[in-house]
């Protein structure tokens, strides 16, 4: 079993049609990232270890799943994790109620991404650390939460290996411009205090596909309360 779940709303259970949120999380990170917030919108569902890691058909399976049970399904890729969504979401056989592609970057510099593999392989530990300082720039009180509760847990989950698989994603996967998909609201979401996908560094988008910028926040725009509440509208069908 690849996935997991977080769960937030409560009238959810077994057969239930409540709306999910299902979370592709980007790179040296779980979706276990959800448990520093007090409350969601929706149970949460991710992958266990390293998204980049799973098949794509394990995706498929699961999502493919949900659609059939009529689960309100907003596909959400982080980072990393937004272009696995925009690869998976154009297989499905039925659309989900919307792709939310957060702090997705065009293409990262090789040597950038050299760098982070050379710092990955010298110290996991010490290269992790910083990438996440930089993650929360923006959201300080999320930041010390995470270090308190987290982040120990996710430098000994992933392996040296792993983390080098993931940078050698990136460099493989740039995404220059964001299509439409055929009956899914498709929304690009921004910080504006980002500095690893800045936004000067978003893909081009097809016209109707939506853009939303969180001014304060960083490279983790989705732990905000306005994401929330545009997840939440977006739910009730404004």
């Amino acid at each position: 079993m690849y996935f997991d779940t977080i769960s937030f709303d409560k009238r959810a259970g077994s057969g239930s049609r409540s709306p999910v949120f299902f979370f592709i999380p980007g790179w040296g990170f779980l979706g276990t990232v959800f448990s520093l917030i007090d409350g969601f919108p929706m149970d949460v569902l991710y992958p266990k270890g390293p998204s980049w890691k799973v098949p794509e058909t394990a995706y498929i399976e699961r999502l493919e799943t949900l659609l059939r049970e009529e689960r309100p399904v907003h596909l959400a890729g982080w980072s990393l994790g937004a272009g696995i969504a925009l690869s998976v979401v154009r297989v499905l056989e039925r659309p989900p109620k919307a792709l939310w592609l957060i702090s997705l970057r065009r293409t990262f510099p090789g040597e950038a991404l050299l760098k982070m593999r050379e710092l990955v392989e010298k110290d996991k530990a010490d290269a992790l650390r910083l990438f996440y300082r930089d993650c929360f720039r923006g959201q300080e009180r999320l930041y010390r939460r995470f270090k308190r509760h987290i982040e120990g847990v996710f430098i000994e989950c992933f392996k040296k290996e792993d983390l080098v698989q993931g940078l050698d994603w990136l460099r493989d996967h740039p995404v220059y411009k964001v299509p439409s998909v055929d009956g899914v609201r498709t929304i690009l979401v921004h910080g504006g205090k980002d500095s690893i996908a800045p936004l000067k560094d978003m893909p081009s988008m097809s016209q109707d596909v939506q853009s939303l910028v969180l001014e304060h926040a960083g490279h983790m725009p989705f732990m905000t309360e306005r994401f929330k509440d545009e997840l939440t509208a977006i739910e009730k069908g404004d």
